[in-house]
């Protein structure tokens, strides 16, 4: 027993390896040391400063002539005022498409049939039961001149029971004339026997006051079944609609803009999906607009009625054109107000989202001498080309501009690619990259 316990022979068991146990504490360690570093970098390492410049707006007198261009902006073409939808009504599998998109549509041509065989047998359903109904007001007639046959029955009984009354009547009266030759008994079986018949007068009278109620009863009934007939006839009218609904048809006169209908597609009604019902879109290119971002600096040379010229790649000549609308809202990121130049005639090459370059135009209600707005930089922000802006975080956007002609001093015109109130980095160098946070320092106005 002893040498149980005496054992000196090792085990082969290995002692498990405890090192991924002090693992876990140095990762937690790490981690918390690379937050904290991450939040405070910027108190530690602070982000380097650099002098900058503030793109200004000058004015200067300009002398315009009728038709000579004020400015030029980018624009995108349109559909005028939107594009028109070719929708489902009523819900249904897309069975057959007949057009893809870029073809040309006449109003009233198919685009798309949706399956109608649940439709067909929800109005065979409705066609019997619509026999049905019509049986039961077939009936209902029926059970009337049923009663009103009843009715001259009755009155033909009455007639006889009446007859048979004055018979008894007469006999009556014969009697009591026989004076004491007829014993009183007799006399009063036959007094008896004449109020019996008049009894059965009244009861054919009262059978027939009961018809006639009935008659009354069967008639109400008749209305509410015609009714019902109505309803029904109502319910089969927009069964057929819903079927006659399956066959999609262009509304207008156009072109395909977007075909949103897939064979197999659901075209669903009361969905949260924008386009659930609708199978396509249509534009007429005839109706055509250009809208155009105009930079608000450009926006007092802009006005309701001014000729446009439109330049598109897709479109060798130039296009004319006429401001008809501004947009409500300006756009705050871009610094733009949206303009609507319409293109009266429009031209069968246009599509909606091409690229067009818009040129205002002076017409003959501007003057002859007219301020023009120019945005210029301090020369020494301009690095082959660029400019180096700060936006609203604080961080480096590599902008290529456009330079003008004119110059203020030691500050150049930029005619493009540069707003008003932008900041660019003063004396910039090629170490700088897009992204990189900056602190600013004094500012070049």
């Amino acid at each position: 027993m002893k040498s149980l316990f005496d054992n000196e022979n090792k085990s082969d068991i290995k002692t498990p390896k405890r090192r991924f146990l002090y693992l876990i504490p140095i990762l937690l360690l790490l981690a918390i040391a690379g937050f904290l570093f991450s939040a405070g970098k910027e108190k530690f390492f602070p982000p380097p400063q650099y002098d900058i410049a503030r793109a200004r707006v000058s004015t200067s007198a300009q002398s315009l002539q009728e038709g000579q261009t004020l400015f030029q902006a980018a624009g995108w073409i349109q559909a005028n005022p939107y594009p028109i939808r070719a929708t489902a009504l009523v819900s249904g599998v897309v069975e057959e498409i007949f057009v893809k998109g870029g073809d040309k549509v006449t109003k009233g041509q198919v685009l798309a049939t949706l399956n109608k065989e649940d439709i067909k047998l929800e109005l065979m359903e409705a066609n019997n039961k619509l026999q049905e109904l019509n049986l039961n007001v077939a009936q209902h007639f029926l059970s009337i001149e049923v009663l009103n046959a009843k009715i001259k029955e009755n009155e033909s009984l009455k007639k006889t029971a009446s007859a048979i009354a004055d018979t008894a009547n007469n006999r009556k009266k014969r009697l009591k004339q026989a004076g004491p030759g007829t014993s009183k008994f007799t006399q009063e079986q036959a007094e008896l026997e004449h109020v019996e018949k008049l009894n059965k007068v009244d009861e054919y009278k009262f059978k027939n006051q009961v018809i006639e109620a009935q008659i009354k009863q069967t008639q109400q009934l008749i209305a509410i079944a015609e009714s019902q007939v109505a309803i029904q006839e109502v319910r089969i009218q927009k069964i057929e609609l819903n079927l006659k609904r399956c066959t999609i048809t262009a509304p207008v006169n156009g072109i395909i803009q977007t075909m949103h209908a897939r064979v197999g597609r659901k075209q669903m009604l009361n969905s949260d999906n924008a386009v659930s019902t609708t199978v396509a879109e249509i534009f007429d290119p005839t109706q055509i607009l250009v809208k155009v971002d105009v930079p608000l600096n450009e926006l007092s040379k802009v006005q309701i009625g001014q000729k446009t010229r439109i330049s598109l790649e897709s479109i060798k000549e130039k296009l004319s054109g006429e401001v008809v609308s501004f947009e409500g809202e300006a756009d705050y990121q871009k610094n733009t107000l949206e303009v609507h130049v319409a293109i009266p005639k429009g031209h069968l090459s246009l599509r909606p989202e091409m690229l067009a370059q818009v040129e205002f135009i002076s017409s003959k209600q501007s003057t002859k001498n007219e301020s023009q707005s120019s945005v210029f930089i301090h020369e020494k922000c301009l690095l082959n080309k660029s400019l180096y802006l700060i936006d609203l975080e604080g961080k480096i956007k590599i902008q290529q501009v456009q330079v003008g002609n004119q110059k203020n001093g030691e500050w150049i015109e930029v005619t493009s690619g540069l707003q008003a109130g932008q900041k660019a980095i003063f004396q910039p160098n090629t170490q700088l990259k897009d992204g990189l946070s900056v602190k600013t320092g004094s500012i070049h106005e």
